[in-house]
């Protein structure tokens, strides 16, 4: 069902071992898995994406039985969440992945993590251009699309308080903002001359779209 992870950009062989590991999630389908200070990036498969983002989420760990639950709409028994974990461990040898609870015990740190925290520190142009677009969009696990759902909201709110036109504009013409009403409404307000007529433009255009 899904597609076997795969490298990118370098040999097969010198992928993801021991070290810190950075995952990028946000704007993707299929997260990639990097070490800090090299290796080659991996691109997994959709499951192991959905795996490795939970786990990372959460550093005291699940049980088989809350993963089942956390990745599927549907029961589905624990077995089949082990048998997703050891082919995840065989893929990412290096991957310090313990369980009783499955947890992940080497550093760990994600673009998620990034925007976070740009958004607890005030940042909310950092934020904005960190975010690309929501965390596996095509994601159907139910913890997922709750993770998903909550950061998109923070950072949404965080634009629309923002008095910086770049910022808001930058964040409406984002794949997850291009229908986005009120964001489009804030650029309006405040663009400048130059632009302002562009972006009325649009503005209109989505609101016939959807009706308002």
């Amino acid at each position: 069902m899904h597609r076997s992870a795969r490298h990118l950009g370098s040999t097969p062989g010198t992928a993801v071992g021991t070290g810190v590991l950075a995952l990028s999630v946000l704007g993707r389908d299929r997260a990639v898995l990097r070490r800090a200070g090299g290796g080659a990036p991996l691109e997994l498969s959709v499951r192991h994406s959905e795996l490795l983002f939970l786990l990372f989420q959460r550093p005291a760990g699940y049980t088989a039985d809350q993963l089942a639950i956390a990745l599927h709409e549907r029961d589905v028994p624990a077995v089949t969440v082990r048998a997703e974990l050891s082919r995840l461990r065989s893929l990412i040898p290096g991957l310090a992945l313990q369980q009783r609870p499955y947890r992940i015990t080497q550093g760990v740190q994600s673009d998620v993590h990034a925007v976070r925290a740009r958004l607890a520190a005030g940042d909310t142009s950092g934020a904005a251009a960190a975010y690309p677009g929501p965390i596996l969009p095509s994601s159907q696990s139910p913890e997922v699309q709750v993770e998903r759902d909550h950061l998109h909201r923070q950072v949404r709110s965080a634009v629309l308080g923002s008095s910086d036109a770049a910022t808001v504009l930058q964040f409406a013409n984002a794949p997850s903002g291009r229908d986005d009403v009120l964001a489009w409404r804030r650029a309006a307000d405040l663009a400048d001359a130059a632009t302002r007529p562009v972006v009325i433009e649009q503005l209109a255009r989505i609101e016939r779209a959807t009706g308002i």
